[in-house]
């Protein structure tokens, strides 16, 4: 689930998904950041595992992936990887 302002793209978000392949949700909840701080403090301490942490499911809205745009994104940072080292001085003088 993402909050706050890693929420507020819903083209980023979208673009996660289809990159990383799994679902991207948008949750509404008071103080996410420091909940998500405390509970990922739980896991490491071994309070909670990740099966018994506790969760939100006030779900907004979900970005599910697109496989065929992550595999264009893919092929074009492979790309974008090649033209790089030829174009980098030009690209720093933008």
């Amino acid at each position: 689930s993402c909050v706050g302002g890693a929420s507020n793209s819903k083209l980023a978000l979208q673009i996660r998904a289809d990159l990383f392949g799994i679902p991207f949700n948008t949750i509404k909840a008071k103080n996410s950041s420091a909940f998500g701080a405390a509970m990922l403090g739980a896991v490491s301490t071994g309070y909670h595992t990740l099966e018994t942490v506790p969760y939100t499911d006030n779900i907004i809205y979900k970005y599910l992936p697109d496989k065929e745009r992550g595999n264009k994104y893919r092929r074009n940072f492979k790309i974008y990887e090649e033209l790089y080292p030829t174009l980098k001085e030009l690209m720093h003088q933008i």
